[in-house]
């Protein structure tokens, strides 16, 4: 809007049968409006910026889609990879199959990080038997046996600035190391999260499978940045170590 279409001031101002006095009246009347105005509409810029990057820092990927952490945070010295899942729910399986350990029965799923260097040799691994990289740079935070309650069921936390340089590929896997499969799983993801506790990315895994594992995503340094694919790629590997010839094949 202009402000010959706010004010009229000028015709106003103009008029002869105003006194001098009724003219500067005038004349502070619409030099405060006006900068209500400025004021208002410089407000709901900012609003409408924090809004903008609010929706851009809550970005959801699609299978093998790719994002550059570094374009949605400046924060992303330290990370944490939240990971989630559900039972299936009870009502798809039954009252039998919930009885036999499915349709919303606890799910003791594992979620591990694999980490390769440039030649996809094993750099090291962090799971539920060896929470803390040999580096100390990636830290998990414990084991979740049911997948019940809400939030990250697994965290694992990695410090990308002591990261050892040789580290180019981190690859995130979930297992059931007790046998059940993904027909038992729903509702699982993978999303980051930078230092601030700003969601970045979210994966969520849209297929059910029979398998017992799922290569969920990976990570790939470039250069001071860091890019997250999602995969949702299935294997019947039951611990980390039979998950690491997929994924070598996966990244590079």
């Amino acid at each position: 809007m202009s402000r010959k279409k706010i004010f009229s001031s000028t015709a106003l101002k103009n008029n002869k049968n105003l006194n001098r006095q009724d003219k500067n009246i005038i004349k502070v009347v619409e030099i405060v409006f006006l900068r209500r105005y400025t004021d208002l509409r410089s407000r709901d810029t900012d609003s409408f910026g924090s809004q903008q990057k609010e929706l851009f820092m809550a970005i959801t990927l699609e299978k093998n889609k790719t994002l550059s952490l570094k374009k949605v945070s400046s924060a992303i010295a330290q990370i944490t990879l939240g990971l989630g899942w559900d039972p299936a729910s009870a009502k798809k399986g039954g009252f039998f199959s919930g009885l036999l350990g499915g349709g919303g029965g606890a799910i003791d799923l594992d979620a591990s990080l694999i980490l390769l260097d440039a030649n996809r040799n094993v750099v090291d691994k962090v799971w539920f038997r060896k929470l803390k990289s040999n580096c100390g740079s990636v830290i998990h935070t414990g084991d979740n046996r049911t997948g019940h309650g809400d939030g990250d069921d697994e965290q694992i936390r990695v410090n990308l600035e002591r990261l050892p340089s040789n580290v180019e590929y981190i690859v995130a896997t979930v297992n059931s190391f007790t046998g059940q499969t993904f027909n038992d799983v729903e509702n699982c993801y993978c999303r980051i999260t930078d230092q601030n506790n700003q969601e970045l990315v979210k994966y969520s895994l849209k297929e059910q499978s029979g398998h017992k594992a799922v290569l969920i995503a990976s990570m790939a340094r470039n250069g001071g940045d860091w890019e997250f694919k999602a995969l949702g790629e299935f294997s019947s590997g039951q611990t980390v170590d039979a998950l690491i010839p997929q994924a070598q094949a996966l990244v590079g």
